[in-house]
């Protein structure tokens, strides 16, 4: 049986120093909620890739973040049908960067851009919100769910070092 073949993927999950995580309404799914992500362009790293991906999607910028640190495990997750497959791809291969927000803000609004997308990028979310993992997790559609709750067991001590150094 051939290996399955994963698109190559970074994420960015931006945190604030209470610990709360910005997640972006889906422009394209109403209601579904999830961290900046895309594919790696060719010749890019996963951690410039995320970098791009928070930029174009909700305007952050890298004076805005610190980049905290990035999960050295890799996750996968599949897809049934779609553009993927179309293009032979089982699902994604999922690279994260931690960072964290410098600003402290009641709403992520105030320090995201979602106007229009970055970079000649369409518009990718409608709004964002600060989250907690039970919420990100509970919310994330299905496919995506194992994928989440494994980021969430290697990121949370990462995160709790670095809220409690900063507070």
């Amino acid at each position: 049986m051939a290996e399955k073949k994963y698109r190559e993927c970074a994420g960015a999950v931006i945190f604030d120093r209470k610990g709360r995580l910005l997640v972006g309404e889906r422009k394209d799914k109403p209601g579904a909620w999830q961290f900046p992500q895309g594919g790696l362009d060719s010749g890019e790293t996963p951690v410039q890739a995320a970098w791009r991906e928070m930029h174009e999607e909700v305007g952050i910028t890298e004076s805005q973040v610190v980049l905290v640190e990035t999960i050295e495990e890799s996750m996968t997750y599949d897809v049934n049908g779609g553009w993927l497959a179309k293009e032979g791809f089982a699902g994604q291969r999922m690279f994260w960067t931690l960072f964290l927000l410098k600003d402290d803000v009641d709403n992520p609004a105030d320090v995201c851009n979602l106007e229009t997308g970055v970079n000649g990028e369409p518009a990718e979310f409608t709004s964002v919100k600060f989250s907690s993992w039970d919420e990100v997790i509970g919310g994330i559609v299905q496919f995506k769910r194992a994928c989440y709750e494994r980021l969430a067991h290697l990121a949370t001590p990462i995160m709790q070092a670095n809220v409690r150094s900063t507070l």
